[in-house]
């Protein structure tokens, strides 16, 4: 088993409000927490950024990639607008 813990950090540069930045934060993480992935939001109260800490277990250190692949396509293709980067370690 490999356990993969991470980091997404979001700069959203068009929120406003912390209402909107929970709004896009929570948006992430129920279309993320479908792939069976422990979402936790622990960025800052900056309205402009966000960062969510994720851990998942894999049968594989291939198969922990491919995850991390499809997390990265996931939050490109449903977030276009805003930048996002994908730090992990898998153990």
């Amino acid at each position: 088993m490999v356990l993969t813990s991470g980091i997404i950090h979001a700069e959203l540069y068009d929120i406003e409000t912390i209402k909107g930045r929970r709004r896009i934060v929570s948006s992430i993480k129920s279309r993320l927490s479908s792939r069976n992935i422990s979402l936790l939001d622990i960025g800052p109260g900056e309205t402009r950024e966000a960062d969510i800490a994720f851990a998942f277990l894999s049968h594989s250190p291939k198969e922990s990639a491919e995850k991390i692949a499809k997390i990265e396509k996931s939050l490109h293709s449903v977030f276009p607008q805003y930048d996002f980067v994908v730090e992990y370690e898998s153990i």
